[in-house]
C-alpha cells in the first residue's frame, strides 16, 4: 500500500514515530536524525531535537567517548569514537573543524555530552550534544586551573551543569544564565569526583524543596562506612535499569566490594545488591555500567577497576596500571562472610592485565582507560610511561 501511494514517504505519521521511538529508546540519536533526513513528511512527523534540545528524550545516555585524550590534543582532527554501553554499538563521528578551532574539550558526561570551553578569556562553558548538534551556551566562565580535570554531569531541563574537580574536593555548578559558577567544598571521606551524580541530585533537591534533607542525598554514603573496616574507595554509578533517581553506590573495602541501591532524591538506601545480573561495572574517577552480553571478553556480574593513587593503591598494593576484576558470583558462593570477602580479592576472582599495550587495545582496556580523568595530567602520563618501561627492562 505504501508503494502504491508514494512509497515509504507516505507512511502514516504514527508509524514513523513508532520507529523513531525505538531509536530513542536505545539512545541511537544518530539513527533518529538520519530518519528525519529521509523526507519532508518524516521530518514534519517527528520532533526536531534542535528546537527541543532540553527534551530528555534527546539527551544522550549510555554513550562513552573512548578517545578523549586524542580529541583534547591540539593536533586532533575531530574524529570521535563512541560506544553504547547498553548495546555495544561503536560509532565514529567527526566534529567540525571550526568547533575545535574555537573550543577546548574539558570533559564528557556519563551519557556522552561534551563539555567545552571557549578559547580566549573568559573560557565560557559550552555543552554540545554530538549526536544532534544542539548547543547549550553558559554565560559563566569555566573554573579552569593549570591542569583542568573534572567529572561532569548535566541534570534538569534548564539544564544545570555540575563539575567536580579531580584534584580537590570542590564541586561547581551553573545554569545557562548564571554569571559565574557556584562552588562548594564537599566534606566527606570520598572524593567528590566519584560521587558527582549523588551530589548533583542532592543539590537539585535543595533547590526544588527549598530545604536540605537530612542526612542529605550526597552524604548518605558516609553512613555506609563501618568504623571497624574502613572503606578504601567509593563510586557512584547511574543505574539505567533503575527507576527515577536510582543509583548504585559501590563501596570498595579492604577485602571486597559491596553494592547498594540508593534513592538519590530521598537520600535513602533502598537495599544491598548481591548481584548485578548480566551487567558489569567499570569503576574509577568516572564510572559506567555496561551490558556484558554486548561486549566480547567482559564477564557479567563483575566489577573492573584500576587502583590508581591514594587509598586505592595502599589498600591493594599494586602498580597503578593493573586492572582488577571482582567476581560477585564467586564471592557469594562462600558461606562465611569474612572468607567471602578475602577470597574475592586474593584468589582467582581477581585478574591482572596491563592496559598500556601498543594498539589495538582490548575492550576492557578501552573502558578502564575511560574511567581515568580527562584531560590526563602530564605528570600522570609520564609516571605511567616510566612504570611501563621499567617493567619491560625488568622482564
Amino acid at each position: 500500500m505504501a508503494r502504491q501511494k508514494g512509497g515509504w514517504s507516505s507512511l502514516p505519521a504514527d508509524l514513523v514515530n513508532r520507529v523513531a521511538d525505538c531509536f530513542l529508546a536505545t539512545s541511537d540519536l544518530d539513527y533518529y536524525t538520519d530518519l528525519r533526513a529521509v523526507c519532508r513528511h518524516w521530518r514534519s512527523s517527528t520532533a526536531d531535537p534542535r528546537s527541543n534540545q532540553h527534551d530528555p528524550r534527546f539527551r544522550p545516555s549510555h554513550w562513552v567517548l573512548l578517545n578523549e585524550r586524542e580529541l583534547s590534543s591540539p593536533k586532533s582532527d575531530g574524529a570521535c569514537l563512541f560506544v553504547n554501553a547498553a548495546t555495544g554499538r561503536f560509532l565514529r563521528r567527526t566534529l567540525p573543524a571550526l568547533l575545535l578551532r574555537d573550543h577546548l574539550l574539558v570533559t564528557t558526561t556519563a551519557g556522552g555530552l561534551l563539555v567545552l570551553a571557549a578559547r580566549g578569556s573568559p573560557h565560557a562553558a559550552r555543552v554540545l550534544n554530538p549526536f544532534t548538534g544542539s548547543w547549550t551556551r553558559f554565560a559563566a566562565p569555566l573554573p579552569i586551573t593549570e591542569v583542568p580535570s573534572f567529572t561532569a554531569d548535566v541534570v534538569g531541563s534548564s539544564p544545570t551543569l555540575f563539575l567536580a574537580s579531580v584534584s580537590t574536593n570542590k564541586v561547581y555548578w551553573a545554569d545557562p544564565q548564571s554569571e559565574s559558577f557556584s562552588a562548594d567544598e564537599e566534606h566527606s571521606h570520598f572524593p567528590a569526583s566519584r560521587r558527582l551524580p549523588l551530589i548533583a541530585a542532592g543539590k537539585c533537591a535543595v533547590v526544588l524543596d527549598g530545604r536540605d534533607r537530612e542526612p542529605g542525598a550526597h552524604k548518605i554514603l558516609d553512613q555506609l562506612v563501618s568504623p571497624e573496616e574502613p572503606c578504601c574507595g567509593c563510586y557512584v554509578v547511574v543505574d539505567p535499569a533503575g527507576e527515577g533517581d536510582t543509583l548504585l553506590a559501590v563501596l570498595m573495602r579492604r577485602h571486597g566490594i559491596d553494592v547498594f541501591k540508593i534513592d538519590s532524591a530521598a537520600g535513602t538506601v533502598i537495599e544491598r545488591v548481591r548481584s548485578i545480573g548480566s551487567r558489569a561495572l567499570f569503576l574509577g574517577i568516572r564510572c559506567l555500567i555496561v551490558d556484558a552480553h554486548s561486549f566480547p571478553a567482559i564477564e557479567a556480574n563483575c566489577a573492573y577497576f584500576q587502583p590508581i593513587g591514594g587509598q586505592d593503591r595502599a589498600a591493594f598494593d599494586v602498580v597503578e596500571c593493573d586492572i582488577y576484576k571482582f567476581d560477585f558470583q564467586r564471592s557469594t558462593e562462600v558461606e562465611d562472610e569474612t572468607k567471602r570477602i578475602s577470597a574475592a580479592v586474593v584468589n582467582d576472582t581477581v585478574s591482572r592485565m596491563w592496559p598500556f599495550y601498543p594498539r589495538p587495545f582490548t575492550v576492557i582496556q578501552l573502558l578502564c582507560n575511560y574511567t581515568l580523568p580527562v584531560p590526563c595530567s602530564v605528570v600522570l602520563c609520564r609516571r605511567i610511561a616510566a612504570l611501563y618501561y621499567q617493567r619491560i627492562d625488568v622482564n
